[in-house]
């Protein structure tokens, strides 16, 4: 009797595969870019920057932040990617990693001031802008500038979550499964850090531009204490001049107060930081 040869594997089996192998060479290769990009940043220009003395020490903290700290940390992440090619535990390296990525919400938050310093810089030195010019020839810089260096940081950390779902699509086996979904929600973690702390200081911002706008400032503080404090924020914009006849110390009162409009007229609720 004709029997017919059993078949273990199939067509979207090999397809699924290849996708997976393509994918995690992909993570890696780009990672090594990355790695690269961090190193020249350091070594190439905030190292000869602090030596070369053109602007106070200081400044340069400012503008490079805690990028040897992401350096060291994505070095080990490169040599713990490699050493797991073709093991299919990416997952599992980005799961292990996670906690130590959580520097990036430092780096993150930070990033816009340190993306204004740069363009200051650029207008007030002659020194500096010589310096980044003369590294920017430099053959590992690739033509690119100081402000491409320091923004892949911020792009490499949101990328991250993208490549760990494309990845989850193409696995089946559960324990690596588990891994990315684990190693993904880590990773979500820390850009909630990030967003949650730029939009923090980006509120503290708007309520230091409050303050010059206060008649009597001095004398609301004295009673209330300091306008701008970690515990304040803005609830709700609106122009009240025209609802409140209001100056001075009643002035920055209500600028410290959710302004909440209602049918009978206008309610004011103290914040409660």
């Amino acid at each position: 009797v004709p029997t017919r040869r059993l078949q273990f594997g199939t067509d979207d089996d090999e397809e699924e595969k290849s996708r997976r192998e393509y994918i995690e060479q992909e993570i890696v290769a780009s990672e090594r870019s990355y790695v690269e990009g961090l190193r020249v940043l350091v070594e190439v220009y905030e190292v000869p920057l602090r030596q070369a003395g053109i602007v106070p020490p200081e400044t340069v903290e400012q503008l490079f932040g805690n990028v040897a700290v992401l350096y060291q940390v994505n070095r080990h992440f490169l040599d713990a990617l490699e050493g797991a090619a073709g093991q299919h535990r990416t997952g599992e390296v980005f799961l292990m990693f996670a906690p130590q990525f959580e520097a990036y919400a430092q780096y993150g938050e930070r990033f816009d001031e340190a993306a204004a310093l740069l363009q200051k810089l650029k207008k007030s030195s002659s020194d500096f802008r010589k310096f980044i010019a003369e590294v920017k020839q430099m053959p590992e810089s690739r033509q690119l500038g100081l402000d491409s260096f320091l923004m892949r940081p911020v792009q490499r950390i949101c990328k991250y979550p993208l490549l760990l779902r494309e990845l989850r699509k193409v696995t089946r086996d559960e324990k690596q499964a588990a891994d990315l979904d684990a190693a993904h929600q880590k990773i979500q973690h820390v850009m909630d850090l990030i967003n949650n702390s730029t939009r923090s200081i980006e509120n503290q911002k708007q309520i230091q531009q409050l303050v010059p706008r206060l008649t009597n400032y001095e004398d609301f503080a004295k009673e209330h204490g300091p306008l701008v404090t970690p515990s304040r924020r803005i609830i709700k914009e609106a122009p009240i001049g025209d609802v409140l006849r209001c100056d001075g110390a009643a002035a920055a009162v209500a600028a410290t107060m959710m302004l909440r409009l209602c049918p009978a007229g206008c309610l004011l609720h103290r914040n409660a930081g």
